[in-house]
């Protein structure tokens, strides 16, 4: 260890540092100098040792690891770290997540969101950020495959029986409700023309019970839903005196026996096509009214969209009307996370609540809140028509439209001809996230649509085509089949099924099942293929599909 110094002189002369120390001490403590000079450099360096970041403060937002490291959409996710609170929020490679199962200040459960994608974990947290080193892997499925039936039950008799809606029940059965004008076969006791319907099924598609309710004009049912108490909530409508059609809900016990029922409306005609519970016990409903008397206070012109909530006793608690002077008319209802309404129909209407009409009938979806009054409202479609019949709300927040349209032109593009299933996933504030039409040259008409477990979705309804997206048509042209399909997150067709034989079959409604199968029900007239029997006329037909 040499230095070079300068005398007064500028004369240079090198320095032994460990020399000039060696002359200054004896031996020994000289030796004692060196040791204690050797540590401190050792500790120094030590000080150092993490890549010269002193240590990490417990404030501090970090990651400091994830499991597991690859994982599918929908899966929970642990990440360890610091400084995490009930504020922090999560994303994978930029897709916020939505549900954060539990979170400790040195750990965070998170769950995939749907279209999130291989890259890094994202913190938020009061201004403060952290970002994972390493890149977390979202595993791609497989592609799903079509499901076969696992069972098919017809149900009516000599006339006609139509199912409009079907839920699986708390104890792994059926509900199918919607109505007949039978009065032999699987009943008796038909009050006069059609009545309302409603059947129990056990697991398998045996009749646990059924139920004829209505009197001696029209009475039928549209949704039907199980309810907190293990009885049932039951929407349609009912012919009054005068032969106009009354909104009807009927609350059932668990035997299928009437707890309650309420009739609303004025002298024009009333209809309920969605139902459900809400969560203060109470049940919200939407249909259409061309009244502006007796239970409806407005009416904007024709037919207005009507939604009706109710207390747990199916009295009144509020009601609204909702559309322009054209037709207006709501298909499908849910409550949000938010305790509000997302409700999807249609209109022709170019005034009133709204003042864009892309022609013909659009697709009408409204955000209400909690009292019903309009948070947004938009219209999505062409210039010829386009008709939404189910909405619900999904696990990001936004939601899920099924219709049929003839357009091919604004919203729409890829017609295929004639009408088409059409899909139109929003994002929570009604902007459209993605949108697509899947069909052939014929007719299709979607009905029902349900977000599956894997992100997913399951559209039900029907088909005359046998080209385009729609493979095995059962024909012949002019008779049309049930049609499934299985599309992906962002809409891409995974599968599709045709089901039923050489009559008029045709899908209102499809639920997936505990088991990761789907329930179908609607009607049928064939008597052939994958329908097995036919009482008469069109006949309840409920299938089981399972993986």
């Amino acid at each position: 260890m040499n230095r070079l110094f300068f005398n007064n002189s500028g004369e240079a002369h090198h320095f032994s540092l460990l020399g000039g120390l060696r002359g200054a001490f004896n031996g020994s403590s000289f030796r004692l100098l060196l040791v204690v000079v050797m540590a401190t450099v050792v500790f120094n360096s030590c000080k150092k040792s993490n890549g010269g970041n002193e240590p990490v403060s417990p404030d501090q937002l970090t990651i400091t690891g994830f499991s597991p490291t690859h994982a599918l959409v929908g899966e929970t996710v642990t990440i360890t770290g610091t400084a995490f609170t009930a504020a922090t929020t999560v994303a994978f490679n930029g897709i916020a997540v939505t549900n954060i199962e539990s979170v400790t200040a040195t750990q965070l459960k998170a769950v995939v969101p749907v279209g999130a994608t291989t890259g890094k974990i994202q913190l938020a947290d009061n201004g403060k950020t952290a970002v994972s080193a390493a890149d977390f892997t979202v595993d791609i499925p497989p592609t799903p495959k079509a499901p076969v039936i696992d069972w098919a039950k017809v149900l009516g008799g000599d006339e006609d029986e139509k199912a409009n809606c079907v839920r699986q029940t708390t104890d792994g059965g059926y509900i199918v409700a919607g109505y007949t004008a039978s009065n032999k076969g699987d009943f008796a006791g038909n009050h006069g023309n059609w009545d309302l319907w409603v059947v129990k099924l056990k697991s398998a598609g045996e009749i646990e019970w059924q139920k004829l309710i209505g009197g001696a004009d029209n009475d039928y049912a549209n949704a039907i839903q199980q309810t907190t108490d293990g009885g049932y909530i039951v929407a349609g409508s009912t012919a009054n005196v005068s032969s106009n059609y009354d909104l009807w809900v009927v609350k059932l016990k668990s035997d299928g026996n009437i707890d309650w029922q309420k009739t609303f409306g004025g002298s024009g005609n009333e209809y309920a096509y969605s139902v459900q519970q809400t969560k203060d016990g109470g049940y919200i409903v939407s249909g259409s009214t061309s009244s502006i008397n007796g239970d409806v206070t407005l009416n904007h012109g024709a037919d207005d969209l009507w939604v009706i909530k109710l207390k747990s006793d199916g009295n009144y608690e509020w009601k609204q009307t909702y559309g322009g002077t054209g037709f207006d008319a709501a298909k499908s209802i849910q409550q949000t996370a938010d305790g509000g309404y997302i409700v999807a129909g249609s209109t022709n209407s170019t005034n009133g609540d709204f003042s864009v009409n892309h022609g013909g009938y659009d697709f009408w979806v409204l955000k209400l809140k909690s009292d019903g009054s309009v948070e947004w409202q938009k219209l999505y479609g062409g210039a010829n028509d386009d008709v939404a019949n189910s909405i619900q709300q999904t696990a990001d927040g936004g939601y899920i439209v099924a219709g049929y349209t003839n357009s091919n032109n604004q919203d729409v593009s890829g017609n295929h001809g004639s009408y088409d299933f059409w899909v139109v996933k929003l994002k929570s504030a009604g902007d459209v996230d993605w949108k697509k039409v899947y069909g052939g040259t014929g007719s299709e008409q979607a009905n029902s649509v349900q977000q599956t477990t894997d992100g997913g979705y399951i559209v039900a309804g029907y088909t005359v085509s046998n080209d385009g997206d729609v493979k095995g048509f059962h024909g012949p042209a002019g008779f049309f089949d049930y049609w499934v399909i299985k599309i992906g997150a962002t809409g891409s067709l995974q599968w599709q099924m045709a089901l039923g034989g050489t009559n008029d079959d045709r899908a209102n409604a499809i639920q997936q099942t505990k088991d990761g199968g789907y329930i179908v029900a609607g009607y049928a007239a064939s008597s052939d293929n994958d329908v097995m029997a036919n009482h008469g006329k069109n006949d309840f037909w409920v299938v089981k599909l399972k993986n």
